[in-house]
């Protein structure tokens, strides 16, 4: 009979991966709770930066520090970050003499 059972009386075919326990709650797991507790979790650290964002902000204008985000932002990047690597120059690697 496999997966599908017909039922007597009623005429029509019941799936016999509904009436088990186990696959309903694995496949109730894998296509709903899963995904809501990672969404959830991508949610809540959002609001946790922006909340911090926000604090920090606030702690700033109260202290008197009048410059902008951007501004705190761009004087923490390092102004000379040193030579920059071009990669390999040639893929056909050294050129023979002939």
């Amino acid at each position: 009979m496999g997966d599908v059972l017909e039922h007597e009386d009623s005429g029509y075919e019941l799936c016999d991966h509904s009436q088990n326990l186990g696959y309903t709650v694995f496949s109730t797991v894998g296509a709903f709770y899963l995904p809501l507790a990672f969404i959830v979790a991508v949610y809540l650290n959002v609001y946790r930066v922006a909340r911090s964002r926000i604090h920090r902000r606030q702690f700033n204008r109260r202290h008197g520090d009048d410059r902008s985000a951007a501004q705190r932002d761009a004087s923490t990047i390092d102004p000379d970050p040193g030579p920059i690597d071009p990669g390999p120059r040639s893929v056909a690697g050294p050129r023979s003499s002939a």
